[in-house]
């Protein structure tokens, strides 16, 4: 039972309001003092400014896909599960803006840290219209390369130059003015080094 037992309760209500929102978090919520480290926890997470640190996973054609090779492009890298509501909710957002700006250079790459092969993840985008590319990542390796904890959905806005632009945690519509004109603004920079430029381009 998520309860904060020394809290008001609107306080509590709020905090659990704030849970259903923002995301699956990992079952380790049995306790007041628990409640408040998974919180510090959660809204811990890579520092905008930095350089991203390398991360690689497998696609699900069985390709290996590197952050180091996709430089000279936006990144956009969202976190999911199937069976966690909010990533499903997120995903038509995701397809939008992969649509909208694949030809400028943006590369949306779901995370799936589903235990379901291949297979069923491929029908379960097929079933939903979503084109975008997926890797796995059943360790939860982003999470732990990046600084955070388990939970999600989580998504990752990287730049031209490998630098984390922006990070969002639990839901996230990706359409909304505000990230809309951030994902925009973005991919309207240059790389600072112009050696990337044409390094990483779509394929």
């Amino acid at each position: 039972m998520l309860a904060a037992r020394r809290q008001p309760p609107l306080l509590a209500a709020v905090l659990l309001g704030l849970l259903a929102s923002f995301g699956c978090d990992d079952g380790r919520l049995n306790n007041s003092s628990a409640f408040t480290r998974y919180w510090e926890e959660r809204i811990a997470g890579p520092t905008p400014g930095t350089l991203a640190p390398e991360y690689s996973a497998l696609t699900l054609d069985g390709d290996s896909l590197r952050l180091s090779e996709l430089r000279g492009q936006v990144v956009l890298l969202n976190a999911w599960a199937t069976w966690c509501a909010p990533c499903v909710r997120e995903m038509p957002a995701l397809q939008a803006v992969h649509d909208r700006y694949a030809e400028q250079g943006l590369r949306v790459i779901g995370v799936s840290v589903d235990w379901l092969d291949d297979e069923q993840i491929r029908a379960f985008l097929d079933e939903r219209g979503l084109s975008y590319p997926v890797v796995r990542d059943r360790q939860h390796r982003l999470e732990q390369q990046f600084g955070w904890s388990k939970g999600i959905p989580k998504t990752l806005l990287i730049d031209r130059d490998g630098i984390v632009a922006a990070y969002w945690i639990g839901y996230t519509d990706v359409t909304s003015p505000e990230i809309d004109a951030l994902i925009a603004d973005v991919l309207a920079r240059a790389p600072a080094d112009e050696s990337v430029a044409t390094h990483g381009q779509a394929r």
